[in-house]
């Protein structure tokens, strides 16, 4: 897609993802009281099964890394012509230190000058990727969105508490809480779905001001849920984390814009891996953290979410300031500091 429409075709899939969770939730709870557990757990294999058969026929995906690389192009940057050499020479310096990792093929392309690396190991490809050096602080501001991610991704692991949390305190049934769940699913879609479309569609303001004041918001929304002493409290906070979608669509808007297109797989690749790993090591963190204070601070694990949001909030602000800090200069034609264009 193109940077344009970037942020809001992300908005959208993530939407999308999100209101299956209320319809998967009220469609469990009846086929669970009409047939068991074994036909819901069928039925979902059968919805996994269906996706994978999905992306295997009609989404395209090549395996191996290519790297084109313009010999004579007036149009192409000297930052990106020089970023791209860098990855040509580490990879190239691998093969000659005895490295594992090969070139498998190089290919000059005659008149079109392209070189053809393709890399026997995805890993140190990816890694290559997301910590080469790169022109205009295009590496640090690339690893601070993937820290503001795994931020996000901390923060997220207190979601699964919330239903022990509002039985102890209020005593709610499963019923009460999944309407409560489907009410603040559809906040967070309208909320997302305003905040893209009137400020950043006809506003026009940068992605990294709508990240900023959505990881407030769910800071603000994690500590009413923390402190809540009566079930009203509960919905305010809804409302009040309705934006909170916008901060990861954002990050991986403005990721998508800090790369070339041939980069994109390896540094969404490295994302989705923390965000796989991340869950594995904080869980047993919460769980230990809910369970020792469930009789003192029973809101103790919605705190170091508010937390993790506010780590990610800081980054934002960090981004912000030095893309003011850098506005004017030689380098405002970078990709880091070009304004953000979101639909």
């Amino acid at each position: 897609s193109n940077i344009r429409s970037r942020t809001g075709r992300m908005a959208v899939a993530t939407i999308a993802l999100t209101l299956g969770a209320p319809g998967g939730l009220l469609l469990s709870s009846v086929l669970f009281t009409a047939l068991g557990y074994w036909p819901v757990y069928a039925i979902d294999s059968g919805l996994a099964v269906l996706a994978l058969m999905y992306i295997a026929v009609r989404i395209p995906s090549g395996t191996p890394m290519v790297l084109r690389m313009p010999a004579d192009n007036a149009s192409a940057s000297a930052a990106d012509d020089a970023g791209r050499r860098s990855l040509a020479r580490d990879a190239c310096s691998a093969v000659d230190n005895g490295n594992s990792t090969t070139v498998a093929d190089v290919n000059y392309g005659g008149d079109g000058g392209h070189k053809v690396l393709r890399f026997g190991s995805g890993v140190y490809a990816t890694l290559v990727t997301c910590f080469k050096p790169r022109p205009h602080h295009q590496r640090a501001f690339l690893l601070l969105l993937l820290l503001a991610m795994l931020g996000v991704v901390t923060a997220f692991g207190s979601i699964s508490f919330l239903y022990l949390y509002v039985k102890k305190l209020f005593d709610w049934s499963y019923n009460s809480f999944i309407y409560y769940t489907v009410a603040s699913t559809l906040l967070d879609v309208v909320g997302t779905t305003v905040m893209l479309s009137v400020l950043s569609h006809h506003m026009g303001v940068p992605d990294l001001w709508l990240g900023l004041v959505a990881a407030l918001f769910k800071i603000a929304a994690d500590t009413i849920t923390a402190t809540a002493t009566m079930p009203i409290m509960l919905y305010v906070a809804a409302a009040g984390s309705m934006f909170s979608l916008v901060t990861p669509v954002v990050i991986r808007s403005q990721l998508s814009k800090s790369v070339s297109p041939a980069e994109l797989g390896k540094v969404f690749s490295l994302l989705s891996s923390g965000e796989s790993i991340l869950p594995v090591v904080m869980g047993p963190a919460f769980t230990a953290v809910f369970k020792d204070t469930l009789d003192t601070v029973p809101g103790a694990v919605f705190y170091i979410a508010a937390l993790a949001y506010g780590f990610t909030a800081v980054i934002f602000g960090v981004l912000l300031g030095f893309r003011a800090s850098r506005r004017g200069v030689e380098e405002e034609n970078s990709p880091l500091l070009q304004e953000d264009e979101s639909q």
